[in-house]
């Protein structure tokens, strides 16, 4: 079943009959920014996971469905935030909404003497 925080999986010990359900956290499911669980998995998929950590006497179990080496996709590199380095904490930015999460909203703003711009 799948949540606002994540994905529940059940899963089963190579080479026997064990299984147990763990969490896939949300920010577990891929690289980059999942907005909501259920645009990435459905209840009855059947996905690949790795286990981050077994907490036997709480009954728990972190899963995670990200890559071995916990690299970003290559869909987006980081951003060069360089030219926001020296801009003091007390200007104001005008910024335009790049799109809304259930947390808060994105705004695409340009530093100031540049053509530099940075989603925050």
């Amino acid at each position: 079943r799948t949540a606002p925080f994540g994905a529940f999986v059940t899963v089963t010990a190579p080479d026997s009959d064990a299984a147990a359900d763990g969490l896939v956290h949300i920010t577990a499911i891929k690289d980059g920014f999942v907005e909501d669980v259920n645009d990435e998995v459905s209840e009855g998929d059947e996905v690949q996971v790795r286990i981050q950590s077994v907490d036997v006497f709480g009954g728990k179990m972190s899963l995670t469905m990200k890559s071995e080496d916990g690299a970003f996709s290559a869909a987006r590199a980081p951003a060069d935030l360089s030219a926001f380095e020296g801009i003091p904490s007390d200007q104001w930015l005008t910024g335009k909404v790049a799109r809304t999460a259930p947390f808060g909203a994105f705004v695409t703003v340009t530093a100031p003497d540049s053509d530099a711009a940075a989603d925050g």
